[in-house]
């Protein structure tokens, strides 16, 4: 097993140059209070981090298909979406109570996401690999409807209000996540040289790191290790934070990327991983070979095994 080096403490300040320092990144971005398709006409009143959303001309504007086949051809994955679909709001959604303070405008229009992986069902427990893959899918699922969402609100035309999966309504957009958040993003290779000293530091080696872009940088970061799952799991949270670090100022926390996905191997195979997205809606997960085992504290019934 390869011995660990630095602390904790003394790898965060050995690896700080590798990305801008924290107070200088950019605050959290200033957004409307009102969702896209209510929203304000005057580039002034919705400011944000690196500018203003672009809310172009009718002349500019691309039809919906443009939209979409520019966001699925930014990902840089096609293994999980397979397809996307808009079409008008579903009338029951539109109806209900429960989704919208306000209704949609009669044009507005609704996305319909092909994910295979997300409709599987299993009768028995699957492989981790097998729940890798479905982690996977979800995650990219809601890269996709987060870029599609800020994607139709700058085209400046008909709005997209929502998302479904499997036939199943999945998300809505509206005044509770900013719109047109701009992330820092730093360059792969100052994001690689982080990784490896944090891998240094942490006793992990980089395995791949894929590149997503659905607007912007979502890396998935895979890794192999030869500590013990346990111990290894307990340091998760200070990997992630140090990969993908934030800045909270009250209650409002911005992150270096629109999404992060981190998942560790060892010579048996994958045995955690941690998944979040921040652009349109905020969402998070975490898998572990061990219900006992996990990388954040959970409010789940505690195992009586554990």
């Amino acid at each position: 097993m390869r011995a660990l080096g630095l602390s904790a403490a003394l790898a965060l300040a050995a690896i700080a140059p590798s990305l801008p320092p924290v107070k200088g990144w950019p605050p959290y971005p200033h957004f409307p209070t009102r969702s896209c398709w209510a929203r304000v006409t005057d580039p002034a009143q919705t400011g944000t981090v690196g500018g203003a959303p672009s809310y172009v001309t009718h002349a500019a504007r691309r039809s919906p298909q443009a939209v979409v086949a520019s966001v699925l051809a930014g990902l840089g994955d096609r293994r999980f979406v397979k397809r996307v679909e808009i079409a008008p709001v579903p009338r029951l959604v539109r109806e209900h109570q429960g989704y919208f303070k306000q209704k949609p405008p009669r044009d507005a229009l609704w996305a319909w996401l092909d994910v295979p992986r997300m409709s599987l069902q299993y009768k028995s427990a699957p492989a981790p690999a097998v729940v890798q893959a479905n982690s996977l899918a979800d995650w990219e699922a809601q890269l996709v409807w987060g870029a599609l969402r800020d994607a139709f609100c700058a085209n400046g035309g008909a709005p997209l209000v929502g998302w479904s999966v499997a036939g199943h309504p999945s998300g809505v957009s509206d005044a509770l996540n900013p719109l047109g958040q701009r992330f820092p993003s730093p360059p792969r290779g100052v994001f690689m040289a982080r990784a490896r000293a944090v891998g240094r530091a942490f006793g992990f080696d980089v395995v791949s790191v894929r590149w997503l872009r659905a607007r912007q940088a979502a890396p998935i970061v895979v890794v192999r290790t030869e500590r013990k799952r346990k111990a290894f799991v307990a340091d998760v949270e200070k990997i992630v934070q140090l990969l993908d670090p934030r800045k909270s100022v009250g209650n409002r926390t911005a992150t270096t990327f629109e999404g992060f996905y981190f998942e560790a191997l060892d010579a048996k195979g994958p045995f955690t991983s941690v998944e979040n997205v921040y652009r349109g809606e905020v969402m998070g997960g975490e898998w572990s070979w061990s219900p006992c085992v996990t990388p954040y504290p959970h409010s789940g019934p505690i195992n009586q095994h554990c």
